[in-house]
């Protein structure tokens, strides 16, 4: 069985977190109130917590963040099922975003380039979500992917040539990576079990990922190139939301424990 240590004992739910300055911090989405998420900052060394924008009334969830941290990403509520994707410069206080679209819609699963030039997201256009990328101010929108099914979780290779994404295009939702430009598209996992979240390790050799497995989603690690895929966490009521530390020797997870949600650090060698 993996190491592993608990970072939070509040036992509510928690969701999407993300390690921030050198893993001294980890930002995720809390429920603040029956209708409203709220992104919270952990201090891991005394586990002291936060709100991260406490003047936000809106809705935020799905926190991403450039390598060095100066660049953000995260969607923000505008109205019922209407999402927006926030991109904040957060030294230069210079913020961006990309509007939803009318209706009952809007973006999701930000991704943010390792040098903070341009932002992943999904959103449904034409019947079809598929991943789209705009630079830090938000503009020059490009389609990345195209076809059948939904494509979700797009995340970049830590030199940003790479994208990892979820998609249901043939069926159950498999993981696929290609270029950054969209092309080169890749089959990694070939079912029968559902595999969502990927995100590339630091050092960029393997991707950890959330698999639906007998009842429950376990945080799963694979090499690169789809090979070698193993349980990370085994003796938890479930387990996801995987995310990368810094030192690519470990991730935090939103784990399920005695009826208790939250955040644990596990090992992964």
């Amino acid at each position: 069985m993996n190491s592993f240590r608990r970072l939070t004992a509040d036992g509510t739910r928690k969701l999407t977190p993300r390690y921030i300055k050198g893993g001294r911090e980890v930002v995720y989405t809390t429920f603040a109130g029956p209708k409203l998420l709220r992104l919270t900052r952990l201090t891991v060394a005394d586990g002291a917590v936060a709100a991260f924008h406490p003047e936000a009334a809106k809705s935020e969830t799905e926190p991403a963040f450039s390598r060095d941290g100066r660049v953000m990403a995260f969607m923000q509520l505008r109205g019922a099922l209407s999402l927006a994707v926030v991109i904040r410069d957060l030294e230069r206080k210079e913020p961006a975003e990309v509007p939803p679209p009318g209706g009952f819609a809007g973006a999701c699963n930000p991704g943010v380039a390792p040098d903070g030039s341009r932002v992943l997201f999904a959103i449904a256009e034409n019947t079809h979500q598929k991943v789209f990328s705009v630079n830090a101010k938000g503009g020059d929108r490009k389609q990345l992917t195209d076809g059948v099914g939904a494509d979700n979780w797009p995340s970049y290779s830590p030199d940003g040539g790479r994208i990892v994404f979820g998609s249901s295009r043939l069926g159950v939702y498999d993981l696929f990576v290609m270029n950054a430009d969209g092309g080169g598209v890749r089959r990694l996992t070939h079912g029968p079990h559902r595999s969502v979240r990927p995100e590339f390790s630091p050092d960029g050799r393997r991707i950890a990922f959330a698999r639906f497995v007998g009842g429950a989603m376990r945080v799963w690690v694979m090499d690169a190139d789809g090979r070698g895929a193993r349980p990370v966490v085994t003796d938890s009521e479930g387990d996801d939301y995987p995310g990368w530390h810094p030192d690519g020797r470990r991730l935090v997870v939103a784990s399920q424990r005695a009826g208790q949600h939250d955040l644990y650090e596990v090992g992964v060698g």
